[in-house]
């Protein structure tokens, strides 16, 4: 393990020896790598906007949150309506 520049620079030199396509391979490996990102990773997010989606489906388009309710308008009728948490 390299502790200052030019033991970096020997480390670097040494593995591009073995395998000249080192950092390429690795690069590769963590651009396939799949997993759960953004909004999927946590719980709260990812259903708060499963719950904005089915809303905004179902005709009604977002106004503003707060602690207690959402309001939304109604997109037929024109009234806002205020969906209780």
């Amino acid at each position: 393990m390299a502790g200052t520049i030019s033991g970096a620079k020997k480390a670097t030199q040494k593995i591009l020896e073995r395998n000249p396509n080192h950092f390429r391979d690795i690069g590769a490996k963590g651009g396939k790598a799949t997993g759960r990102k953004g909004f999927a990773i946590s719980g709260k997010q990812s259903s708060a906007g499963a719950t904005g989606g089915r809303r905004g489906k179902k005709g009604f388009s977002f106004i503003v949150e707060t602690s207690e309710y959402m309001e939304y308008i109604d997109k037929t009728t024109n009234e806002i309506v205020k969906f209780y948490k």
